[in-house]
């Protein structure tokens, strides 16, 4: 891809590729046979900068979308952040959407999920 092409992406899109680049040459050390100590160690340094990696791009998706959230001055910033880190975790988007409303974040519509639709 140009380069000149990245300058039309969002910060959020910048974001992703980054990340995308990053672990393209970022290849898991292999290991032949039963593994030593190196072999460990060099799994252990891959761990560690795939998880840096991965972090700075969920702190991106996460303010991105914190920062297109529409508000007056009765939300509380903290707790939608709070509520959509929480997000990340195995849990019914209702819960995070409580959350939002509770943070004072207020949407056009609401939300349904298909669970409750069905009840």
């Amino acid at each position: 891809m140009p380069t000149s092409k990245l300058n039309h992406f969002t910060q959020l899109e910048r974001a992703h590729v980054d990340l995308v680049r990053a672990l393209s040459v970022l290849p898991p050390h292999r290991i032949i046979g039963e593994a030593d100590i190196a072999d460990v160690e060099a799994r252990a340094d891959h761990l560690q900068s795939v998880n840096r990696l991965f972090w700075h791009y969920l702190d991106a998706v996460l303010t991105d979308t914190v920062n297109h959230i529409a508000g007056d001055g009765d939300v509380d910033w903290q707790a939608v952040e709070v509520a959509m880190w929480d997000a990340l975790n195995d849990i019914d988007f209702a819960e995070t959407a409580a959350a939002l409303d509770r943070a004072g974040v207020r949407f056009d519509g609401t939300y349904q999920n298909d669970r409750s639709e069905a009840a």
